[in-house]
């Protein structure tokens, strides 16, 4: 697993995660599309020129076609398009604002749409209701995305996580969701 945070997409980054069979997904994310970039021209030119990037792509070769998506997350709580409607996954804007990552939301919000539509009865607002369990994670992503946009805290970040292998553990614990995001805004202030 390699993410590597480049000044140019903070708080974006690219990604190659091993995919077994001497193959890997490689990619770039950035949760503010509003920054000018093209992300799939500035994708090649890291590929191409940044050292650290062609040493660990070092012999391989693209296989597939680029493919680029937007991944929606929500800025505020879910409201149902309508009534007996739910919508779950990153259809429903249930993805991480910070990492991008919407497994673990998918999985979640589709266990409160089964457990609201068990219940019977208005199973809409249920849903609403359950789906208030994420707001907490939503909030802090938004605190760690205003925190990651300053390069020189980034630096200190990374280079406390690279010395402190407790705190490496906590940033990746809150990136594979394994920890709440609140607990690395405890530690960051």
């Amino acid at each position: 697993l390699f993410i590597y945070f480049h000044r140019d997409i903070i708080p974006g980054y690219l990604w190659i995660f091993p995919e077994g069979n001497g193959k890997a997904n490689v990619g770039l994310g950035m949760p503010d599309p509003t920054k000018k970039v093209n992300l799939p021209e500035f994708y090649n030119k890291i590929l191409s020129s940044d050292c650290i990037v062609e040493e660990a792509l070092k012999g391989s070769r693209q296989i597939g076609q680029l493919k680029k998506w937007i991944i929606r997350s929500r800025s505020k709580y879910y409201d149902s398009p309508a009534k007996g409607v739910l919508v779950i996954g990153d259809s429903g804007g249930f993805a991480n604002q910070f990492t991008g990552e919407g497994i673990y939301y998918a999985l979640q919000s589709g266990k409160f749409a089964a457990q609201s539509i068990i219940g019977g009865g208005d199973f809409t607002k249920r849903f609403e209701e359950k789906s208030r369990e994420f707001e907490e994670d939503r909030m802090a992503s938004e605190k760690l995305i205003r925190i990651f946009q300053n390069h020189e805290l980034v630096n200190k970040i990374f280079e406390q996580a690279s010395k402190d292998m407790n705190f490496n553990s906590l940033l990746q614990g809150v990136v594979t969701n394994v920890l709440p995001k609140s607990e690395v805004l405890r530690f960051l202030q």
